[in-house]
């Protein structure tokens, strides 16, 4: 496996304003946002990034890098609703489970329904679970990390998707016009 690149908000369809939630067809664009997404959480937990081309020659969305030197290989997919789609999302990650022990590998979806369709069908080592559940726990740590400095006690948070609704309108990810 080779780390290819490095990734950044500057080498993504993110604009200073968001993304578009539709391109310019009406079509949605739930990928390119999902993804963006992603890549903003990273950076905010201030990992290093890179993309990654497996040895048969399969591309992973993300290696990431914590700031304690943990790795993290990370898929992001839309829609796991297909057997094609995920057959084409799942292909890579076996390799990379096998070839780096000790990785987390993540497979990060849209929704909680997408994580119940493909139970059967994750390959062992592989985590899969909603976007949004996987960015609440960065805000649990983030929100622990501020009462430890400040001397006060855990901000407890509510894992919902109004809660991720409201940190990615904070957050300025995604703009809601056509």
């Amino acid at each position: 496996m080779t780390a290819l690149g490095s990734a950044s908000c500057g080498d993504t369809p993110a604009q200073a304003n968001g993304i578009p939630a539709f391109d310019r067809s009406g079509k949605p664009n739930t990928g390119h946002a999902l993804e963006t997404a992603v890549l903003i959480e990273l950076e905010r937990r201030s990992c290093q990034l890179a993309y990654v081309r497996t040895k048969t020659g399969c591309e992973v969305d993300f290696l990431a890098t914590d700031p304690e030197g943990g790795k993290t290989y990370i898929q992001v997919c839309s829609d796991l609703s297909t057997p094609e789609v995920r057959q084409r999302e799942f292909r890579p990650l076996p390799e990379l489970v096998s070839s780096r022990k000790g990785n987390r590998v993540l497979l990060l979806t849209l929704t909680t329904t997408d994580v119940s369709i493909c139970q059967k069908d994750v390959p062992p080592g592989v985590t899969v679970k909603p976007a949004w559940a996987w960015m609440l726990e960065g805000e649990k740590y983030f929100e622990r990390s501020r009462s430890q400095q400040s001397g006060g006690s855990e901000i407890p948070l509510h894992h919902s998707p109004t809660a991720v609704i409201m940190i990615v309108r904070r957050r300025g990810l995604m703009s809601h016009s056509r």
